[in-house]
Formats: structure tokens, sequence, C-alpha cells
């Protein structure tokens, strides 16, 4: 980060001092400039930085999904309500208190909607119950957390908090969205769900909501949403620390 910033800067200085006509100081820049490239390329080839920018990458993807399921849900005026980058607490079976961070959850009548987006190229292949996948890009294969199950614990803290004050089983519904559409997902015994449990491509996000299922009224939204905002976690320190033990845990 401190590198790109770096490097940032003096690109600016170098048009500025351009635009001044100083030709001796725009050499000197120009040549700092063209210098501090280097460790932003070499960084760019390592392990640390291609996982780096795999998670902008992923960063990206969630907006963009983000910014489709509030468009997709604002239409149909069903008093649906679009939570993007939810930060909740979660009691680990330790005991100890810790966050999870949820890409979106959708309060819809039908019921709670949990929705994991996924941005990779390549093929992805495993079994519905194994922890880890693996996925493939050119050569290179890597392993990737089982979306399905990771998303089966956000439900689970989900539900966990909401029957604080809610006794009662709502409907929810696990649905893994992959934002690039050239991903090939190769899992035996997956036919488009798995119980309440789904995995659809972006360009297919619009048409899948207008499924049956989530014409149905089960729960009251402003009643779930009443609920939840009490534990929503905000502020940027928290979300900057949830950040960092996530760079801890996948950029070592």
């Amino acid at each position: 980060m401190i590198a790109e910033i770096i490097t940032l800067i003096l690109f600016f200085m170098t048009i500025l001092t351009l635009l001044a006509e100083d030709y001796e100081m725009y050499k000197l820049v120009w040549v700092l400039f063209m210098f501090s490239l280097i460790p932003t390329a070499i960084l760019s080839k390592t392990k640390w930085g291609k996982r780096r920018s795999n998670m902008k990458k992923g960063a990206w993807a969630e907006k963009k999904v983000g910014k489709r399921l509030k468009k997709i849900f604002r239409s149909k005026r069903d008093g649906s309500i679009v939570l993007n980058d939810l930060l909740l607490p979660v009691k680990m079976p330790n005991g100890m208190e810790d966050t999870t961070q949820i890409d979106h959850l959708v309060i819809s009548p039908s019921g709670v909607i949990i929705v994991e987006t996924k941005n990779m190229p390549g093929e992805i292949w495993g079994n519905l119950e194994d922890k880890n996948w693996k996925y493939k890009i050119g050569k290179n294969e890597h392993f990737l957390y089982n979306p399905l199950l990771q998303n089966k614990n956000h439900i689970r803290a989900v539900d966990t908090l909401i029957k604080e004050r809610l006794h009662r089983d709502i409907p929810y519904f696990n649905v893994v969205v992959f934002k690039d559409s050239d991903t090939k997902v190769n899992v035996p015994d997956y036919n488009y769900n798995y119980g309440t449990s789904y995995m659809i491509k972006y360009k297919h996000l619009k048409d899948f909501f207008k499924e049956d299922m989530f014409d149905r009224q089960a729960i009251d939204p402003d009643e779930i949403y009443n609920i939840l905002k009490d534990y929503i976690i905000t502020g940027r320190n928290a979300a900057k620390k949830h950040r960092q033990k996530l760079e801890m845990k996948y950029l070592k």
C-alpha cells in the first residue's frame, strides 16, 4: 500500500514538473517514478501480492452484487431490506467473542437470504460436504473454503441473534453468487439447489429471485430488521480490525 501511494505521488509530481517546464527536476522525478514501480511489480508477483489482489477483486465483486440486489428488491416493492457488508458479533465454540462479515443479507417476506459473493475465474470442483474445494486458474491450483458451508456458518450466526428475541423458526436461503461468468463449478450431485442452498451466476440473479419460493409470505421484514439492527457493528475501527484479522489469516 505504501509503495503504491509513493508511486502515485511521484506520478503527479512528474506531470506537474513537466507542466512547469522545469526539465531538470522533471528528469529527476521521472527517474524516481520509474524506480518506484519496481517494488510494486515485485510485490504483485509474490504469493502475498496475488492474494491481496484477489481480495481487492473480491471487494469489487461484492459492490457489484450489492448494487444489483438493491435494484432487484427495490423493484419488487414487497418491503424487502437489503444490507451489504454486514459485521455481526458471534460467539465461538470456545466461548470467545468474535465477529463475522456477511457480504449481503436480504430480509424479504419469504425469509432471510444470506448471499456470499465469489469472484474467481477458472474451474472449481469439490463435494457438497467437503470443507475445502479446489479451483484452478491456468496450471495453478488453489484451495477454496466451501462457500456453501461458509454461508451456513453465517446463517447460524444470524439465527442465534434473532432467536434471542424471536422464539420461532424462520426460513433461510443460502445463496452463493459467482461474479465471473466464466467460472466453471464442478460439484457432483449438485442440481441447481441443495436443500435451501443455491449456487448461481451473477447474470442469472434477476431471474433467480423471480422463483415462486420468493413470492410467499413467511416473515415481517421490519420485525427481523428491528432485531438485527441492535447487533450490527458499525464504525471504521471495527471493520479495520476484522479486515486485519482476515489479512493475518489469508495473507500470511
